[in-house]
């Protein structure tokens, strides 16, 4: 697991760049290290290098599905051991992706808290016990339970 001086590396997969740069602000108060891409391809290749605690993707991918992603994962000696926390609207494939390896399933739209909860459940509990994680209220993405999709039309 990579660490950086300011905490453990998330790797976010998401097509949709305002997303992820919106979580990326989120966790960043928290003491997580956030690598980002909007190509699955790339990010497996990243996960292969940089050794994340945790990737956390969106589904769906543009170019190959959830399910074959976790199985390229899973069965690669450098990621096979990674947690991956998948986030997606849809709630009829959570069963398949939670088979082909996902750890944790987190249902959109989230607030915040709710996806710190997960990241911290899967995290190595020495990451955990490294983290600084402020009170809610110095935390803009987690004084209220709005959505992630409601911080971003707050945004634009």
């Amino acid at each position: 697991m990579q660490r950086e001086k300011d905490g453990p590396v998330i790797l976010i997969i998401d097509p949709e760049q305002n997303i992820s740069e919106t979580i990326q602000s989120g966790l960043r108060y928290d003491s997580l290290h956030v690598v980002s891409t909007a190509d699955e391809m790339e990010g497996i290749r990243l996960a292969q290098r940089t050794q994340p605690a945790l990737i956390i993707t969106e589904l769906p991918l543009p170019f190959i599905d959830g399910i074959e992603f976790c199985r390229r994962l899973r069965n690669d000696q450098r990621t096979h051991a990674i947690p991956i926390l998948v986030v997606s609207s849809d709630k009829q494939g959570q069963e398949s992706i939670l088979a082909a390896g996902a750890n944790d399933y987190l249902a959109r739209p989230f607030a915040f808290d709710d996806l710190l909860q997960h990241i911290l459940a899967l995290l190595p509990p020495e990451a955990v016990a490294s983290l600084h994680i402020l009170p809610s209220k110095y935390n803009p993405m987690r004084r209220t339970r709005r959505s992630i999709l409601d911080f971003l039309e707050d945004w634009t």
